[in-house]
């Protein structure tokens, strides 16, 4: 008589469908992985993006990200394209740059299929969405996509999930002057500041209200209030001194100053005012009138 066998194997512990069950898991868990879309990339196949909407990055904040890098790698992938002249960048000049600081050979990366227009389009939209460009940059960059991919605000602003007043505002920014603008990019004054600086209307009291922004370091709200006292002063000083601060009438009375050899000053307002002529005795005085009616003759 045949002995019973003392076992059935893995089978008698695990029933056939669940293990079945279990490699049918492991085995999809590796197709994903696979088909993910992320893939490994050499660091020096991989050129900047022709048209990048980041142009100042924080050194500071870079070695921050490379220290990071070096210890734990680049945790999200950089989006890439496939030209033929190689892989192209899209989004992630940060995390490339930290990743060859830290001496990274290779970087995870997604590989999309997009024309010229479509590449730089994305990487746009991605630098814009990550929120880590300064305020001047995200003003360009929404200028950009306006003029270069037809947006309007109303449009750019559902693309983004922003508020189309927030749009606005932030392209407001670009009528600022080089000098304010500068500053902006270099986080010496903010967004505030410089919208702050763009509702004064004459342009010396703006120049004004900047240097006091900088010296006093005010806040944003005090900067507008700044402003709306400033504003409040403009029609007064008008009606003062029209010719206050502009570099012609300064030099008309230099002029008149040496012809005339005595104090000469331009006063009024747009609808008129006057020019005098300072004597100090009757000798003086025959002076002046002999050359103003040589003037006069000639």
């Amino acid at each position: 008589m045949a002995k019973k066998r003392m076992g059935k194997g893995l089978g008698a512990l695990i029933p056939t469908d669940i293990e079945e069950s279990i490699l049918n898991e492991a085995i999809a868990k590796k197709e994903h992985k696979e088909n993910s879309g992320v893939k490994q990339v050499a660091v020096d196949k991989i050129r900047a993006a022709t048209k990048q909407a980041r142009s100042v990055f924080d050194d500071e904040k870079l070695n921050e990200l490379t220290a990071s890098v070096r210890e734990h790698g680049v945790i999200q992938p950089l989006l890439i394209r496939e030209t033929a002249q190689g892989f192209e960048l899209i989004a992630g000049e940060r995390r490339l740059r930290a990743a060859r600081a830290a001496g990274l050979n290779e970087v995870p990366v997604i590989v999309a299929r997009a024309d010229d227009d479509k590449a730089a389009e994305m990487g746009l939209i991605e630098n814009i969405q990550r929120e880590d460009l300064n305020a001047l940059e995200e003003a360009e960059a929404y200028a950009k996509m306006m003029e270069e991919y037809r947006y309007t605000q109303e449009s750019l602003a559902q693309t983004l999930g922003k508020s189309r007043s927030y749009i606005a505002n932030t392209l407001r920014l670009l009528a600022l002057d080089k000098k304010t603008k500068t500053l902006l990019s270099e986080g010496q004054i903010s967004a505030g500041h410089g919208r702050a600086l763009l509702s004064v209307k004459a342009e010396p009291r703006r120049e004004q209200l900047l240097k006091r922004i900088i010296k006093e370091n005010l806040s944003v709200r005090q900067a507008e209030n700044a402003a709306k006292a400033l504003n409040r002063a403009q029609p007064m000083a008008k009606q003062r001194l029209f010719h206050q601060g502009n570099a012609y009438y300064r030099e008309m009375e230099n002029k008149l100053r040496e012809r005339f050899q005595t104090k000469i000053r331009i006063s009024g307002s747009p609808a008129g005012g006057k020019i005098e002529l300072s004597y100090g005795s009757n000798e003086e005085l025959l002076r002046l009138l002999e050359l103003m009616i040589e003037e006069e003759k000639a």
